[in-house]
């Protein structure tokens, strides 16, 4: 997982190394609205397991950013097969805000009524039916 930053007529690579790795992460971050969108897919790529470190750090940068930057990423999660990172979004992105609940209304629905085996297995349907409730 690759990030480049642009510095003038230079580019800095930055690779986000493992789970640990707080340092890109920051300096990912701190470009803001600067970012790109091959950096937002590399920081998304590392929210797979809300339980990995610096997942914990990204979260609440995500939520900060615009929700037209944030749902078509959710919605390509939602529309895959990894029930475990469908999961992770539920809980520590999308359940955490009013205004992605709103624009993912029919995927969270989808994922309540018509879970995939993989979706099952992690009980994404009842992430799915708790966030709409809430």
């Amino acid at each position: 997982r690759v990030s480049t930053q642009s510095t003038g007529t230079h580019t800095l690579q930055m690779s986000i190394r493992d789970k640990f790795d707080f340092e890109t992460v920051e300096k990912i971050i701190k470009l803001n609205s600067s970012a790109s969108a091959k950096q937002l897919d590399d920081l998304f790529a590392w929210t797979a397991d809300r339980n990995w470190p610096i997942a914990g750090r990204i979260y609440p940068y995500l939520l900060v950013l615009p929700t037209r930057l944030i749902v078509p990423r959710v919605k390509r999660v939602f529309s895959g097969s990894d029930g475990g990172h469908k999961y992770s979004l539920l809980v520590s992105l999308v359940g955490a805000s009013a205004e992605l609940k709103e624009e993912l209304r029919d995927e969270l629905q989808r994922l309540a009524v018509r879970p995939s085996s993989s979706d099952i297995a992690e009980e994404v349907h009842l992430e799915a039916k708790e966030v709409l409730s809430t």
